[in-house]
């Protein structure tokens, strides 16, 4: 059990820190961008444009991955206070899972201009059927925790 409240925390940080650094990179992105550029590319020509597109599909992105924060940061909280078979949690994974397939359309979209936006948009999806069918799941323990609880 300690090992499992250290782990709820320690996700807890990651997910505060995850918050944090999409603060910042929606407050410098197109900066951060071009310097991650400029040691990678030697021919300029169209980067300017290439880092505006880039830039639009991460802005467009940005309120999905907050909202997937919010989520987890939800569902841990419930964790650490002990409620970990409530529809509650069901709830928030689902809401989740459609945030991550809204990233991955939006990924998808943004292959255009760039490629390896590509991988964003499968992992994306695959992450996002995953969390949906553990949502499943946790909506069926959910009612047969409620069900035991009511049972003599």
């Amino acid at each position: 059990m300690k090992k499992s409240k250290l782990s709820v925390k320690v996700s807890l940080g990651i997910c505060w820190a995850s918050a944090v650094m999409l603060v910042v990179m929606i407050l410098r992105f197109p900066a951060i961008l071009a310097w991650m550029f400029s040691l990678r590319v030697s021919n300029t020509s169209g980067l300017e444009e290439l880092i505006k597109k880039v830039t639009w599909v991460f802005y467009a992105l940005s309120p999905f991955i907050a909202s997937a924060i919010y989520m987890l940061i939800r569902l841990l909280m419930n964790l650490r206070a002990g409620k970990t078979f409530v529809v509650a949690n069901a709830v928030y994974l689902k809401a989740l899972s459609w945030c991550l397939y809204a990233v991955g359309l939006i990924s998808a979209v943004g292959t255009v201009f760039y490629t390896p936006y590509a991988a964003v948009a499968f992992a994306s999806g695959l992450t996002g059927t995953l969390l949906r069918v553990i949502s499943d799941i946790m909506r069926s323990a959910a009612a047969l925790k409620t069900e035991n609880d009511l049972t003599i």
